[in-house]
């Protein structure tokens, strides 16, 4: 048993170590997936979607959840968002720059001053489905300032499960981002057709954004713009991409 735990200590330290050494060598990079608004089909904005070192070999998602692990989220998050936000200024002024944040770090001081410098009408903070909230009124009281400075709100993954649906009704954001789990195959299955409408007139009704998100075939495209969505981001519209491709691609 001892050696067992000496084993676990090490693979721990281990995990704190590499996480630590990325930070420390700013070896975190971000790509860009572009956000196209419909029937003009022009960039409206992009997401940033943080990239790491050996990414077949340590998925993005891992690196996240062991920083939860070791106690390091939010300053492996923060590390990212430092190195997304540096495409406001390379990107056009009208478009905006959304950013992923857990509601720990969205709640945290160094999060609120790297943004101070920031304009802030150009960020949306997206949430996402899978972060725990277990307290809905502090996170709305600290991001009370931020959308007074002018940022907006976005759930990610909207229909994947019933905490999405819980963030949108107690966070009341600016966005809603539908889960792909939607879009996949929307076009022929008419129990997500009837869901898809249902947050269309909800989203109508209290004047908030709705964003598809994993759009890969036309058949999918041309579903959820008959449902009245108009904006939508996929690989069918899109990859990711490193800022220096999306900047070539708008001279």
């Amino acid at each position: 048993m001892v050696m067992l735990s000496g084993q676990a200590e090490a693979a721990g330290g281990g995990v704190v170590a590499r996480i630590l050494d990325v930070m420390a060598a700013d070896s975190i990079s971000a790509v860009y997936q572009a956000v196209f608004q419909f029937p003009r089909r022009i960039v409206v904005g992009y997401e940033a979607l943080a990239r790491f070192p050996d990414p077949q070999d340590y998925p993005v998602s891992q690196w996240f959840r062991d920083a939860a692990e070791a106690g390091l989220a939010i300053s492996l998050e923060i590390a990212a968002i430092r190195r997304a936000l540096d495409a406001l200024s390379s990107l056009p002024a009208d478009q905006w720059l959304a950013i992923n944040a857990s509601p720990q770090t969205l709640c945290s001081p160094q999060l609120h001053a790297l943004l101070e410098s920031q304009d802030m009408s150009r960020v949306v903070l997206e949430l996402t489905e899978h972060s725990r909230i277990a307290d809905y009124g502090h996170l709305l009281r600290m991001l009370a300032p931020l959308r007074q400075a002018g940022a907006r709100i976005a759930i990610d993954d909207v229909g994947a499960g019933y905490a999405s649906f819980q963030h949108v009704l107690e966070l009341k954001p600016d966005i809603i981002k539908l889960d792909k789990a939607l879009t996949r195959g929307l076009q022929t299955d008419p129990v997500k057709q009837a869901l898809v409408r249902a947050l269309v007139a909800f989203a109508d009704e209290v004047d908030a954004l709705i964003i598809a998100e994993g759009v890969e075939t036309i058949d999918e495209l041309d579903a959820l713009c008959s449902h009245g969505i108009t904006c939508l981001q996929g690989y069918h519209l899109a990859r990711p991409a490193p800022l220096t491709a999306v900047v070539g691609s708008l001279s």
